[in-house]
């Protein structure tokens, strides 16, 4: 964009400029992915209430965020250095589009497919992870150790200690 659209070359502090641009660019779509999340843990279970919590909760936020970042690289156009205005152009254009497609785009992609029960989450395709099976885990050393047996009679824990993370099959 900077060379083809306004015909700058990028040296090193442009190259600078263009690694924070990234933390900027995605910053929004991670605080709303964050609360959509969260949201199940609410009591929000479809797509469209968790899209909602989401909004309502970190919406404002982000806009206001979005609004002085822009402000401040607005302010920088006034500058004389050329480099202060290439940064201004950086960070106002990142900003607009972030804050379009957080806040545009992606909630609507949440409504419309975000994951829902465990469609969408990738801890329940890992084993042991969102599956609710009749077989307790067994876990070494820690709790009561008559639901790991009843799990596994030949489970054991050896020593007993506190943190004694050791065992034995008998």
């Amino acid at each position: 964009f900077c060379k083809s659209g306004m015909g700058y070359d990028l040296g090193m502090g442009e190259a600078i400029a263009g690694v924070i641009v990234i933390g900027y660019s995605v910053d929004y779509t991670v605080h709303l992915s964050h609360m959509y999340c969260e949201a199940d843990h609410h009591g929000h279970k479809t797509r469209s209430s968790r899209a909602e919590f989401a909004i309502c909760n970190m919406g404002s936020t982000v806009f206001a965020g979005a609004g002085t970042t822009a402000a401040a690289g607005i302010v920088m156009f006034a500058c004389y250095v050329t480099f202060f205005t290439k940064m201004a152009v950086l960070i106002t254009m990142t900003i607009f589009f972030s804050v379009l497609f957080s806040l545009g785009f992606f909630v609507g992609m949440l409504f419309l497919v975000g994951p829902e029960g465990t469609r969408g989450d990738l801890l329940a395709c890992m084993p042991g992870h969102g599956q609710k099976s009749g077989k307790p885990k067994i876990t070494p050393g820690v709790g009561d150790d008559s639901a790991n047996e009843a799990a596994d009679p030949g489970f054991r824990v050896v020593g007993g200690g506190e943190g004694d993370m050791h065992s034995e099959d008998v």
